[in-house]
């Protein structure tokens, strides 16, 4: 287990949930302004969360002795993994989409929505799924290789980068179009983790931090903004997130610095966390509490929102304890106690 990288899973989580969260924050009169801003680029955790996959699957993979049979144990923890963690979230948004926003039922497939066969949020009952067909589609090209030897493996995953880094470049596709999906510019990211993983004995070094730093920031200022257009985001912000990455494997392997456990049982929890809490949002505002708590002293809507946040965390948290890691614990034949390393 590398604890930087579980610190990065649930910080990203975290930028997602206050990305939600920051709307509500606002509207109910919330006076941190910074919060705010913060808040307006929460998404960032996504591409975080693509540099880090890209990053572990290569670290789980090169790291094993590969056949057929560790071809199919790869695909039942990868397809467990995704599944089983999103299944009882899709259906609880199936059955909650027509009692909260009946007019999105005429763009929602259910199949597509529990089958992850598309990244089209508006096809999504659970929108926010759209970046796990991303993983899925990253986890089956890896699959499609795992029985080369990892010397031509190395090579493979080196010529997927550049392809993907010459479509981003220089290629348009009709987004609109299934060839979208498949050299979706998101795929450069995961790729960015890929290459972190090939070239970790030189990027990990300590004379590496200072360009580390200087891709986190880099990337946030060439996109300009255009965080809507998804190859200027992937590049961009794809290079910030592989500069975040590279940097938390730097501080860690330098013995710079180490995250504290709590924030690592966190991290293990960052896919529930994900998952759930756009639910609890959602709840919050149409239950009314929002409104009430905008009719509060200032002092308390802060308050409020706070206690918000830490619920969604500890939700999750105790979600993930007693019911998705025993869940696939069990699916991937692992005793309760045994040792798992996150995937």
């Amino acid at each position: 287990m590398i604890l930087n990288i579980q610190m990065l899973r649930a910080l990203a989580a975290l930028g997602v949930v206050l990305f939600h969260l920051g709307p509500q924050y606002a509207a109910a009169g919330g006076s941190s302004q910074w919060l705010v801003g913060l808040a307006e680029w929460g998404f960032f955790g996504i591409d975080i969360f693509f540099v880090i996959s890209g990053f572990v699957i290569s670290h789980a993979v090169f790291s094993k002795k590969r056949d057929l049979q560790g071809a199919v144990t790869y695909f039942r923890h990868r397809l467990a993994r995704i599944y089983l963690g999103y299944w009882p979230f899709a259906l609880l948004a199936l059955y909650a989409l027509p009692l909260h926003s009946p007019e999105n039922l005429v763009h929602v497939s259910t199949w597509q929505t529990m089958a992850l066969t598309s990244a089209d949020p508006y096809v999504l009952a659970l929108s926010l799924a759209w970046p796990l067909a991303y993983a899925l589609y990253f986890y089956a090209l890896f699959g499609a290789v795992y029985l080369c030897s990892n010397a031509l493996l190395k090579w493979v995953l080196l010529l997927l980068s550049a392809l993907f880094l010459l479509r981003t470049l220089f290629m348009e596709v009709d987004k609109d179009s299934m060839l979208y999906f498949w050299l979706s510019p998101f795929m450069l990211e995961f790729f960015f983790g890929v290459l972190i993983y090939l070239f970790r004995d030189v990027l990990t070094q300590r004379r590496m931090i200072a360009p580390a730093v200087v891709m986190l920031f880099a990337g946030f200022v060439l996109v300009s903004g255009q965080v809507d257009d998804n190859e200027v985001r992937a590049m961009c912000l794809g290079i910030s997130a592989a500069g975040l990455v590279l940097l938390a494997l730097q501080l860690e392997s330098n013995k710079i610095f180490v995250v504290p456990q709590w924030l690592v049982s966190l991290g293990d929890s960052s896919y529930s966390l994900y998952l759930s809490h756009l639910f609890v949002i959602a709840a919050f505002y149409q239950w009314g509490w929002r409104d009430e708590l905008a009719a509060k002293p200032q002092f308390m809507i802060e308050l409020g929102f706070l206690a918000l946040l830490f619920y969604i965390v500890f939700l999750a948290h105790f979600w993930y304890r007693r019911l998705e890691l025993p869940l696939y614990r069990k699916a991937i034949g692992k005793p309760l106690k045994s040792p798992l390393k996150p995937d």
